[in-house]
Formats: C-alpha cells, sequence, structure tokens
C-alpha cells in the first residue's frame, strides 16, 4: 500500500474526530448519526479498523489485480489511462501525481502540452477549470508560498532528484497554475485532450 494511501486515511480519521469533538457540543445524538457519527468510537478504534480494511482490500486483490493488468497493457502499447472521479478525486488525483516523481514519470499535463505526455489523466465534474479546481480543493485555488516552502524543500528533502524536482514545481507555481491545468468535463478541454 502506497504511503500516501496510509497518510490520507490517518489524516481523514484525526480530521473526523475533531470535527465530532467539536459537533457533539452542538449537535443530538440523532443529528450525528445523520452526520455518520453513529456509535463514534474515536481515533484508536479507528487507526485499529485499518487492519480489517487492509484485509478486505487483500479478499480484493484477483479484482483489483485485473485492473491493474489493464492499466500496464494500456501503457505498453502506448497508449493512456484517463480517470473520471468526483467524490474520491483526492485520492485519485493524489496516487496520479505522486506517480510522477516516485516513478520518474511525466507530470500531469498543462493545457499548453501539444502532445499529451503524461501516462494519466485526472477528471471531475465542473463546467470550466476553476469549478474543478473548487470540486478538488472545496475552496478556490491560491498558489504556494515560495518563501515559506523553498527553505524547507532545500533543507529537509535528502534525495537529490525529488529535491530539484519539488524546487522546480515551487519555481513554477503561481496563482496562475489554476489555469495551466485544467480537471472539468468541459467541452473545450475534452475536445483538447481528445486530440492527444
Amino acid at each position: 500500500m502506497q504511503a500516501t494511501t496510509s497518510e490520507t486515511y490517518l489524516l481523514g480519521v484525526i480530521i473526523e474526530n475533531g470535527i465530532y469533538k467539536i459537533l457533539k457540543n452542538f449537535l443530538s445524538e440523532e443529528e450525528l448519526s445523520i452526520l455518520g457519527y453513529k456509535n463514534y468510537t474515536g481515533i484508536k478504534q479507528r487507526l485499529l479498523y485499518f487492519a480489517k480494511i487492509r484485509e478486505y482490500i487483500l479478499q480484493q486483490l484477483p479484482s483489483i489485480a485485473k485492473f491493474t493488468n489493464l492499466e500496464y497493457t494500456t501503457y505498453k502499447l502506448k497508449n493512456f489511462s484517463s480517470y473520471f472521479t468526483k467524490q474520491a478525486l483526492i485520492a485519485v488525483f493524489i496516487a496520479c501525481a505522486e506517480r510522477s516523481p516516485t516513478f520518474r514519470l511525466f507530470p500531469l499535463d498543462t493545457i499548453y502540452e501539444p502532445q499529451r505526455k503524461c501516462w494519466v489523466q485526472v477528471s471531475t465534474e465542473g463546467k470550466n477549470y476553476k469549478e474543478a479546481w473548487y470540486n478538488f480543493l472545496g475552496r478556490n485555488f491560491y498558489g504556494l508560498k515560495k518563501e515559506f516552502y523553498k527553505p524547507e524543500f532545500e533543507q529537509k528533502i535528502e534525495d537529490p532528484f525529488l529535491k530539484q524536482t519539488a524546487l522546480n514545481s515551487l519555481e513554477n507555481d503561481t496563482c496562475e497554475q489554476e489555469q495551466y491545468y485544467d480537471f472539468s468535463f468541459s467541452e473545450e478541454n475534452l475536445s483538447r485532450n481528445s486530440k492527444k
């Protein structure tokens, strides 16, 4: 299992617990139940539950392997994969974007890429890139603050390739980056990607 998957689960449990602690002061048991907090068990039990999730995933390996083989064959034949998602957008995006530095693959294509290079593409509902970003982040897009992240990247990333990749990304990351990536189902975006 990828580290990002485990981290996403852990952060989700912590955030979920924080929300519960706040809401229990204002909502009834019935209202909490409607929000998914019926018989809420807390962080320790939720983390222990991860073992059951892992066990379930292991039981599904034959089914998952079919998708893995399909994707492998797709790339071997010099084709691409496209992921269309709504509720799991962040998890899918992280898994796809993580492949670039981890496996030394092309990063996600910008709208200015004349020919598709990245093996994967992620799309979600939205009439335009702004709506797609909002669906992805749950808020409007804003770029990274170089003055905060640059020293962290320079001092704390040991792998030379990953460090340079992170610094290059940071150098290119501006508020305008929002319009460089269009994850929407817009006609313009679908037309652009079908030509690649």
